[in-house]
């Protein structure tokens, strides 16, 4: 439940100048097929949707500066401060998947129960409300609109580690939808 104190503004200025801009981690993220550094990009992004939800929720931007809080700890602030279940139970998990990368040595591969279990999480969730005939996800667009990269939610031939940036991107697109509400903003819907 987004709080009465929540600010919605504050959300959105700080993905636009964190998260939504041409050079984003999702972006470098889906184009790489470095696994771990895939991995880590989509864990930062997450980081920073949870930074923004904590700026919108204590409605002061820049809240957490001079601060250095774990992935962990800005997750469980987010939870006290009305976080919906979905983005804390997928975001739990992408810190996971991240934390198994980043300490397993050599062993550059996604844990695949930890990663069925996002995917369920995510298919309970939200992409239940999408036709599932069709293709959904997100892409990318140069200067002249042609399609950079892309990538789709349902795509079985993908890569994991692009899966996982795939379903990031669509709950921030989803938290910024649910939290533009309040605002009596109307977005477009999640891309196809």
């Amino acid at each position: 439940m987004i709080s009465i104190r929540f600010n919605p503004s504050i959300f959105i200025k700080h993905l636009q100048k964190n998260i939504l801009s041409a050079d984003s981690l999702i972006k470098t993220a889906m184009q790489t097929d470095d696994i771990i550094g895939s991995v880590l990009r989509t864990h930062l992004t997450a980081e920073q949707i949870l930074t923004a939800w904590i700026y919108a929720a204590c409605n002061r931007e820049n809240f957490l500066h001079g601060t250095q809080l774990t992935f962990g700890i800005k997750l469980t602030i987010a939870d006290n401060l009305g976080l919906p279940e979905y983005a804390s139970k997928i975001f739990r998990n992408i810190n996971k998947i991240r934390n198994k990368l980043a300490h397993s040595g050599t062993e550059a591969e996604i844990d695949p129960d930890l990663l069925q279990s996002t995917k369920d999480l995510f298919h309970r969730y939200i992409a239940h409300t999408y036709d599932p005939k069709q293709q959904y996800g997100i892409s990318f667009f140069d200067t002249d609109g042609n399609a950079e990269v892309q990538a789709a939610w349902n795509d079985s031939e993908q890569p994991p580690h692009i899966t996982l940036a795939v379903m990031v991107s669509l709950v921030l697109c989803k938290l910024a939808q649910d939290s533009t509400k309040l605002l009596k903003i109307n977005l477009p819907p999640c891309p196809h």
